[in-house]
């Protein structure tokens, strides 16, 4: 018959007699364990973050103190309780990355699409106004497109004689623009929008850009920005009035 200790199943009973010679066993140990990978769900959905919760939970108990030898389970707790502390955080944090670096992407996308209206490049700005899926082809001739066919050329007239698109143009490309609000990143249709009101801060003229972004994923799984509304940014809203 073999010596080697067994060990004792009554572990999590909280009374363990000391004894130098068997090992305890903390099934708890291994729950945390499986608990602690089951937390990478929380990369998922916020709600599966109740997996991280339960892994540290469990984790602490399992690693409640004893006598004599260290149970079994005790080494698997300690990697569970990292797992779970380690999956919980990415999950919390995730979104808050997430909303950090749209937000980045649409303000250089809009500086990058006002640079290219103030290098009086209009066709290819108007390019920038269509989504990926409507975009011509890049072998193609933007000014023959837009020059060619008469309502393609009644596009380009309106676009290019926009009042917004004019002030943009006397600033100049390379001009200074600001951000005067916080950058508002929301969800529609289960597309991905932003909002953002740029202003001149030298001062020289008070009107201010309100910009609106869609955020569109394209089939090789890379997302698209393109610019849905751009127009005169106003404080106040108007208001139908009340039909008597």
């Amino acid at each position: 018959m073999s010596d080697s200790p067994i060990p004792r199943m009554n572990a999590e009973s909280g009374f363990e007699a000391i004894d130098s010679d068997v090992a305890p066993l903390r099934i708890s140990g291994y729950f945390c364990l499986l608990l602690g990978c089951l937390s990478s769900l929380g990369l998922v959905g916020r709600p599966l973050m109740l997996f991280s919760l339960a892994g540290i939970l469990v984790g602490a108990f399992a690693l409640r103190r004893f006598n004599g030898i260290a149970p079994l389970g005790v080494k698997p707790a300690r990697l569970g309780i990292c797992l779970a502390i380690g999956f919980g955080t990415c999950s919390f944090f995730m979104p808050w990355f997430k909303t950090f670096m749209l937000s980045r992407q649409a303000e250089k996308f809009a500086l990058i699409y006002l640079d290219v209206i103030a290098m009086g490049e209009t066709e290819f700005a108007m390019e920038l106004n269509k989504d990926y899926v409507n975009r011509m082809d890049p072998t193609m001739s933007l000014e023959e497109h837009y020059q060619g066919a008469p309502q393609a050329r009644e596009n380009y007239e309106q676009f290019e004689q926009s009042g917004v698109n004019e002030m943009i143009r006397k600033r100049g490309a390379g001009a200074e623009w600001v951000f005067d609000l916080p950058t508002r990143l929301y969800t529609r249709y289960r597309n991905q929008h932003a909002e953002l009101v740029i202003a001149d801060p030298t001062g020289s003229s008070d009107a201010k850009i309100s910009m609106t972004l869609d955020y569109l994923v394209d089939s090789m799984g890379q997302g698209q920005w393109h610019v849905s509304n751009v127009q005169t940014y106003r404080t106040t809203r108007f208001v139908a009035p009340n039909v008597l």
